[in-house]
């Protein structure tokens, strides 16, 4: 299977950033920033563009967007390879993880995050992002007969982000909820279950009442039930999620609708 490679190049602390407003970033944005620029896949002048797109944003009183949002919104980078560095840092942090398991064997559920810039050396991750007509889904796609398309196409994929999934957190929150087997979602439960703060899965449930993903029942505001609508995008969701071909275009289409 044929692979676009970036050859890493650049040293870590030499890659043409400007040291104005690296102190006012998120720590995840300085690491994307880093990873990007390492593999080539934008300049440093579009990063810095959008660093200060974002730094007059804030001082306007806007909510802060962070960097990926910007670069695909501006065009300079396309959401497929934005989910492909996603998906390389995931795995980056799964396989830390791994190498720092506790003196019990137990892997720790989360990792902290980071309280500064990107150390040295963690911008060295190799990035790889599949050719469309190279990928099983595509060629599977070509050979089908006329009318029958393999897989979900791109605008599917999109509308089913946008209904159930517009955001990292919620496929985090599909995997605990298909792991646990739970109706009733407890937020604290599933925020210690995910790692992530109680405050943005109670969000994010709300959004999913509204979306029609979940329902009340008695006293507990937050069950499971999706709509028969909703079933069939969770459904596209997860299938594009759990296939290693379409993987990273799913996470580039989250990323976008974030």
């Amino acid at each position: 299977m044929a692979e676009e490679r970036y050859p890493l190049q650049s040293e870590p602390d030499d890659l043409g950033l400007s040291d104005e407003l690296v102190d006012d970033e998120k720590p995840e944005d300085d690491l994307f920033s880093r990873v990007i620029l390492h593999n080539k896949l934008v300049t440093p002048e579009q990063v810095d563009a959008c660093r200060k797109m974002i730094a007059g944003e804030v001082a306007a009183g806007q909510p802060r967007r962070a960097l990926v949002n910007v670069l695909i919104s501006e065009g300079m980078l396309s959401p497929k390879a934005a989910g492909a560095v996603e998906v390389a840092l995931r795995k980056n942090r799964s396989r830390t993880a791994v190498r720092k398991k506790t003196s019990a064997g137990r892997i720790p559920p989360k990792l902290k995050p980071l309280k500064k810039k990107a150390p040295v050396g963690d911008s060295r991750i190799m990035v790889a992002v599949k050719r469309d007509e190279d990928t099983p889904a595509a060629k599977e796609k070509a050979e089908a007969p006329a009318g029958q398309e393999a897989g979900a196409s791109d605008e599917r994929l999109k509308a089913a982000v946008k209904r159930v999934a517009p955001g990292r957190i919620y496929p985090e929150m599909l995997r605990y909820i298909g792991q646990h087997k739970v109706a009733l979602i407890d937020p604290g439960e599933m925020a210690r279950g995910i790692g992530e703060p109680e405050t943005a899965v109670i969000e994010a449930l709300r959004y999913w009442s509204r979306a029609g993903v979940l329902r009340k029942v008695g006293e507990c505001p937050f069950n499971f039930s999706p709509a028969a609508d909703v079933q069939e995008d969770l459904k596209v969701l997860n299938e594009a999620w759990a296939d290693p071909s379409s993987h990273a275009r799913v996470m580039g289409f989250i990323l976008a609708a974030e």
